[in-house]
């Protein structure tokens, strides 16, 4: 959040999620970004720069998973 506005992550925007930028002043709702990958919507996962020139946020590039099998685990 600025002192000017709030941006967020609108996940049911299509085709792909979108970030999002509401202007408190004018009421208007911009959007900022199309993400073409699946974002991760954790705490925290998205952050802005005090002067507003900077966005991040967490996607997931890919899901992996792996199963170990432990002989004699105690």
């Amino acid at each position: 959040m600025l002192d000017n506005g709030i941006y967020f992550v609108n996940p049911k925007a299509t085709p792909h999620p979108t970030i999002d930028f509401f202007n408190f002043a004018t009421g208007r709702l911009s959007q900022v970004a199309a993400i073409e990958k699946e974002l991760q919507l954790t705490s925290p996962s998205l952050a802005v720069s005090p002067d507003g020139q900077w966005l991040l946020y967490a996607e997931v590039d890919n899901f992996e998973n792996d199963i170990m099998l432990v002989e004699n685990f105690r």
